[in-house]
């Protein structure tokens, strides 16, 4: 099990927490609860998930102990209903983790090892440089000891520039001047997006720009109910089928809001065929590795459905 940092504060998303449909379906008592479990699972040694030094899942009896609870029939009530509507996950033992807090991890470690490398190579430029400072003077030298010496800055190469930052704001811009001026909305979420599910995701940034390209040049991208660049991040634009775009997307027909409603569109869905099924579930995956919550991944794939098979609105 990796060695996790030690830090005193965790990251809060107050927006987020406000916001998410899932949390605010939970009563105050399992709100309550789920924040107690969130800092467990921050200071757990595999920091994200609710296990024991061993790595076994903590059990509901130890749950009850830890946040302090005498009724461990309220926790396990807590508990079912926090699960069936995605505030959590289990691994394939049984651990209870949150999505979002691995995969901050995550980032954060990669950032943490990008640094490092970056690290190392400044120490030995500076080593190489004061190596050179020291070595002994030759007459020349001896002869301007009482000048004030001016030294040359060091001059950093672009292959050292193009760090892990440097080269996802590249990467994103080069993206945001593929959208046409009058389709560019909103390039805080773009960027975003563009980064959690571009490059984390390791796709090819080519592709995507093609697809945008072919998007915003389609009927629906030019169109009035076209998609803001970061929907089309959050969709994955770039594994749409482009012959679908423009389909169905009549003035009358409004995506709805409400989770139910959502569920209600999936079902439709699934329902239909087994490939339907599949896609459901490699899509869910592929959601769920970019650390979206169920309701947000629910929505996602709801209006993915709903926007390109209108049978399954009703």
């Amino acid at each position: 099990m990796p060695k996790v940092q030690k830090m005193p504060a965790i990251l809060f998303y107050t927006g987020d927490w406000l916001k998410d449909p899932a949390v605010r379906m939970m009563t105050l008592t399992q709100r309550g609860l789920w924040i107690d479990m969130l800092s467990l699972m921050y200071e757990s040694s595999d920091r994200g998930y609710l296990s024991l030094k061993n790595g076994q899942p903590v059990s509901t009896e130890q749950l009850c102990r830890m946040v302090g609870c005498l009724d461990i029939k309220t926790v396990e009530e807590c508990l079912e209903a926090m699960e069936s509507v995605g505030v959590f996950s289990r691994t394939k033992d049984g651990v209870i983790y949150s999505r979002r807090m691995v995969n901050d991890e995550k980032i954060r470690e990669a950032k943490a090892k990008a640094g490092r490398a970056s690290g190392k190579s400044r120490n030995k430029k500076r080593t190489q440089l004061e190596q050179n400072l020291n070595k002994e003077a030759t007459p020349l030298e001896y002869e301007y000891e009482d000048e004030t010496v001016i030294e040359k800055p060091v001059v950093i190469n672009s292959s050292e520039r193009a760090n892990s930052s440097y080269m996802n704001r590249t990467q994103v811009q080069d993206a945001w001047n593929v959208i046409p001026e009058n389709r560019q909305r909103g390039f805080g979420k773009f960027q975003t997006a563009f980064i959690d599910n571009v490059i984390h995701g390791c796709v090819d940034i080519k592709r995507v720009k093609s697809a945008l390209r072919e998007y915003f040049s389609s009927s629906e991208g030019m169109g009035e109910y076209w998609r803001t660049p970061a929907t089309l991040m959050e969709d994955f634009i770039w594994e749409e089928n482009p012959a679908l775009w423009g389909r169905g997307r009549a003035k009358e027909s409004v995506f709805p809001s409400d989770v139910f409603e959502h569920q209600k569109i999936i079902t439709r869905y699934i329902s239909a065929s087994d490939e339907n099924k599949e896609n459901y579930a490699k899509l869910y995956e592929h959601q769920e590795s970019a650390g979206k919550v169920e309701s947000q991944i629910k929505a996602t794939i709801a209006y993915r459905v709903w926007n390109k098979y209108p049978e399954y609105r009703k």
